[in-house]
């Protein structure tokens, strides 16, 4: 008997080495998918401004390397802060290139010091 879910899919030890790959193909997708989707927080204060992006997906889009030490790291949430004037357009530009339109972005402002300086920088 083998283990098999709604939309049909055999996992675990039942699925076939092809089966297995392309059910790890597709969680893959689906979570790309799913970042693609998401909307991005663009938070700013009377100073400067920074988008949040998950750590995850800084990965997926190969720009966590390129990152500056002027961006933010919350270890807790896994979310990169990136500061607007380099690494924000670093992410825009690998988002447009990665899936072909622009990332949706809403804006958070505070009148008051951002939480996010509070935060450890990036190294």
């Amino acid at each position: 008997m083998a283990f098999i879910d709604l939309s049909g899919q055999r996992y675990g030890r039942w699925a076939t080495r092809k089966e297995q790959a392309n059910n790890r193909r597709t969680r893959k997708k689906e979570i790309i998918m799913g970042y693609i989707d998401d909307t991005y927080t663009y938070h700013t204060d009377a100073g400067h401004g920074w988008i949040e992006v998950p750590k995850r997906f800084c990965e997926i889009l190969d720009i966590t390397k390129k990152v500056s030490a002027f961006s933010y790291y919350d270890s807790k949430k896994e979310v990169i802060y990136l500061e607007e004037d380099c690494d924000a357009s670093l992410f825009h530009k690998a988002f447009e290139a990665k899936f072909g339109k622009e990332p949706k972005i809403t804006k958070k402002h505070s009148d008051q010091s951002s939480f996010i300086r509070n935060i450890q920088r990036t190294m």
